[in-house]
């Protein structure tokens, strides 16, 4: 099961990942500023990135762009909303997207603005997307999860191939016995009858969960040893 400690390892994956479908994974926020974010723009010097420092303010916008034109680069990419309201425009659709709600962006692309009210300041909030590139044929299921103490994800396999990516917190990934220290910004591909789970989380964690085409048996959510048999892993 292949873990990415960042994008960057996941968009150099060795060729024995080939089956990996996911190419690319972004953490980007919208902000107050008028102007509108080309491409992946960089955030200005005294505006920390949320993945690489998890202390930065969520409440000084000002600097962030308010708006960004998504161009796809890969097959299939889609937007899904963490946190705050997003307005999203496409040559043939208009939408307002709460939290947990996504978006397939069109070969055409489209513009994506903080949707927030302003405050009595006259300053929105932030809002944070996740933004998926890859070459899938299906998706069965797009999440946000948290877990965290008193909240432990089971120990599991699917009949499919699963990903995380985590946004934000720390914790300790077990799979085929072995402990693995996860740090946001981190990109998990579990296939199809991997075994993985989180038993005893120190910390909240949350993350996009993001599921493709279901195989084998074809049974959907969590599968356990004791209830669903042996797992038949194909990767």
């Amino acid at each position: 099961m292949p873990l990415y400690a960042n994008r960057e390892e996941l968009k150099n994956r060795p060729a024995r990942d080939a089956w990996v479908d996911i190419d690319d994974v972004e953490f980007f926020t919208l902000g107050n500023s008028d102007r509108e974010a080309q491409g992946e723009e960089p955030l200005p010097d005294e505006w920390p990135d949320p993945i690489t420092d998890p202390e930065a303010s969520l409440h000084t916008t000002h600097d962030i762009a308010a708006a960004r034109r998504i161009i796809p680069t890969t097959p299939q990419e889609r937007l899904v909303v963490v946190s705050g309201e997003a307005y999203v425009e496409t040559e043939n659709a208009r939408a307002t997207l709460k939290k947990m709600q996504w978006i397939d962006v069109p070969p055409s692309g489209a513009v994506v603005r903080n949707a927030l009210n302003p405050g009595p300041e006259g300053h929105r909030g932030q809002v944070e997307i996740v933004r998926i590139a890859g070459h899938w044929s299906e998706v069965i299921r797009t999440a946000i999860f948290t877990f965290g103490p008193g909240r432990p994800c089971d120990y599991h396999y699917h009949d499919g191939d699963e990903y995380w990516f985590v946004f934000r917190g720390h914790f300790t990934l077990h799979y085929r016995g072995e402990d693995h220290e996860v740090t946001p910004g981190a990109i998990l591909a579990a296939g199809m009858g991997e075994e993985h789970g989180v038993v005893d989380p120190a910390e909240t964690f949350e993350g996009v969960g993001f599921a493709t085409q279901l195989e084998g048996q074809g049974r959907d959510g969590h599968l356990w040893r004791p209830v669903h048999g042996d797992p038949v892993e194909t990767r």
